[in-house]
């Protein structure tokens, strides 16, 4: 007669699970990263459009907007 384990059944179930939520979650993050890209490019191209339209130069409003944007970003992903 063959025994089978059933806490093994249940491992690979739970096993299952936890790939099925790392998944899910990774995409979640990725689609979170894409729309706040595209946001920061839409509100970047926006102020650009409007200082050049103020006659300042394109270079400084970029390097502007840059520095600006990026006070707001941790410590850890500034200096990399």
């Amino acid at each position: 007669m063959v025994r089978s384990d059933p806490f093994g059944g249940l491992g690979l179930f739970g096993g299952l699970v936890w790939l099925s939520l790392r998944n899910r979650l990774v995409a979640e993050i990725d689609h979170d990263l894409a729309a706040s890209a595209t946001q920061f490019e839409k509100y970047f191209k926006a102020e650009s459009a409007e200082a050049v339209a103020g006659q300042l130069s394109r270079a400084d409003v970029l390097k502007d907007e840059l520095d600006e944007f990026s006070q707001g970003l941790p410590q850890e992903v500034i200096s990399r």
